[in-house]
C-alpha cells in the first residue's frame, strides 16, 4: 500500500471515530497501523512495560521505511513519558495491573 493511501485511510478512521487527527500525518498512520493492526491494544491495558510499543514500531519501521524516523522519535517520546522505576507513579501502576510488567 501507497503512502498517499495510508495516510488518507488514516485520517479516514480517525474522522470515523471521532478521534482528533496529529498535524503529522506520517503519526496517524502509526497510529492507525498500532493499534487496528497489531495486537497492541489486547495485550496493553494495565501493562507497565514499554517492550510491545517498541516491538510494533519496530516492526513497522522495517515494513514501512518511509515511517522510520517518526517511528524512532515516538519510541523517545513514549520512553520519557514512562513513569521511573522506584517512582511514586510507578508503583501505583504495578498494583493498578496486579504485578511487575
Amino acid at each position: 500500500m501507497e503512502s498517499a493511501e495510508l495516510i488518507a485511510m488514516a485520517l479516514k478512521r480517525t474522522g470515523d471515530q471521532r478521534l482528533e487527527a496529529s498535524p503529522n500525518d506520517h503519526r496517524n498512520v502509526i497510529n492507525i497501523l498500532r493499534h487496528d493492526y497489531s495486537p497492541y491494544d489486547r495485550h496493553v491495558q494495565n501493562a507497565v512495560s514499554d517492550k510491545l510499543y517498541n516491538a510494533i514500531l519496530n516492526e513497522i519501521a522495517r515494513e514501512f521505511p518511509w515511517l522510520a524516523t517518526q517511528c524512532a522519535r515516538d519510541k523517545e517520546a513514549h520512553e520519557r513519558n514512562l513513569p521511573r522505576k522506584g517512582s511514586h507513579n510507578s508503583w501505583h501502576l504495578c498494583l493498578d495491573s496486579g504485578g511487575p510488567g
